[in-house]
């Protein structure tokens, strides 16, 4: 009977386990995602899933066992003829129009994503389709946006890709301030966001991301230029 009732309860702890591990991972996602510098200047309305992460005063639903979340790290939101959502759902007719102004800039969770930023309140946006909100967006920078979750959390954070020029540039002025990003190729992977989180670190931000995002000012200040058009 014991040893019945002593497998039960460990079964039941590792259930508890999974569970908890699967929504800690989630809460604090980011990205391994690689990208790669366009060969092309700037990319349209183009911007590229690289993190996500649950602000600070929002609580993380827990996923439902198996349930696969559809929005992937390295998913596009693309604005075009179609809409390309972040789940990958396209729509073939869309509108968007501003709603009211908010920002996350106060939270420390997103502290790199406002890195010399001095915003009161960002540009936000409804997506709609169908007749159906698609979801927000809010307008960080020309570089940067933040999509969050139905629920609020986790909050997606999405980047312009960069061109092979400004990414091959980046790493370069990295590798000369011995912040190392890995070879300079124009590959913006896990060692040229270990070194800009360094970097940001060296210059004075509280805590270092895995996933740091290129702002349009951090981007200018390493550059020493705007990012190529």
């Amino acid at each position: 009977m014991n040893e019945k009732f002593s497998v039960r309860h460990i079964c039941l702890l590792r259930v508890f386990g999974i569970l908890g591990l699967c929504m800690v991972t989630t809460c604090l996602a980011e990205s391994n995602a690689v990208a790669k510098g366009s060969k092309e200047n700037g990319s349209g309305g183009r911007y590229m899933v690289v993190a996500a992460r649950r602000p600070s005063d929002v609580a993380m639903p827990a996923p439902a066992p198996g349930e696969k979340n559809p929005v992937q790290i390295g998913n596009f939101l693309i604005e075009g003829d179609k809409l390309q959502w972040i789940d990958g759902k396209e729509f073939g007719e869309w509108s968007k129009k501003e709603g009211a102004t908010s920002t996350m800039m106060n939270d420390p969770m997103f502290a790199d994503v406002y890195y010399g930023l001095k915003l009161k309140r960002e540009p936000r946006f409804e997506y709609t389709a169908r007749g159906k909100s698609v979801g927000w967006v809010h307008v960080v920078d020309s570089r940067i946006r933040l999509v969050p979750a139905p629920a609020g959390s986790p909050v997606y954070i999405l980047e312009k890709p960069l061109s092979e020029k400004d990414a091959k540039g980046l790493e370069a002025k990295l590798k000369d301030m011995k912040f190392d990003p890995g070879p300079v190729d124009g590959v913006i992977d896990h060692k040229t966001r270990a070194a800009l989180g360094f970097y940001l670190e060296y210059k004075g931000l509280k805590h270092r991301f895995k996933t740091p995002c290129i702002s349009a000012k951090l981007l200018e200040e390493i550059l020493g230029r705007s990012a190529a058009k």
